[in-house]
């Protein structure tokens, strides 16, 4: 699969209100998406990108069980979880948006923040950095994106582009997608 391809995959992506189900995208992303039968290369690391503006909703699950499950696969196949929070993380320790990312990633540095969705392509080059990627990195990547009815189709829209950026950062031997969605 080409680059070209998995570009107008992602561009055609529907958008579909639902809540904030952290935990069931964690889990999917580890039960699904990050499996051999999928594509998974157990020799290298697993990268999940999770994006969302807010916490999660009442009644939902603890995604912190989950988040866990992904960053303690046995190395080099363990997991990062990079939380990218959209509007309401207000930077500080005591906020309850930086803690649930904070307990999701386990690392304060892999934590970003955006004012809003449309500043979310600008964020790629930052992650990318932070993964200490040089000449060459090999990674098997999940990605969580939110679509509440908060977020809406020009936010989703923002989503979409974010990840197009972010994989155009990256040069592929080979590229193979698949696309799972999750609505509880």
């Amino acid at each position: 699969n080409s680059m070209a391809q998995f570009t107008s995959c992602v561009n055609n992506i529907s958008y579909v209100p639902g809540l904030t189900n952290t935990a069931a995208a964690l889990s999917l992303v580890d039960s699904s998406v990050l499996t051999v039968a999928n594509g998974n290369r157990q020799q290298d690391p697993n990268l999940v990108i999770l994006v969302t503006d807010g916490v999660v909703t009442p009644g939902t699950n603890d995604p912190t069980v989950p988040a866990a499950s992904i960053r303690n696969r046995p190395a080099p196949d363990n997991g990062i979880i990079f939380g990218v929070g959209v509007t309401g993380l207000n930077g500080n320790s005591s906020g309850t948006f930086y803690d649930l990312l904070l307990r999701i990633t386990a690392n304060k540095n892999y934590i970003f923040n955006v004012s809003s969705y449309a500043n979310l392509p600008n964020i790629a080059n930052n992650l990318v950095i932070t993964l200490g990627c040089k000449k060459q990195c090999y990674a098997d990547i999940g990605f969580i994106i939110e679509t509440t009815e908060l977020v809406g189709q020009t936010g989703f829209n923002w989503e979409k582009q974010a990840l197009n950026n972010l994989l155009n950062q990256f040069s592929f031997n080979s590229l193979t997608y698949n696309y799972n969605y999750t609505m509880n």
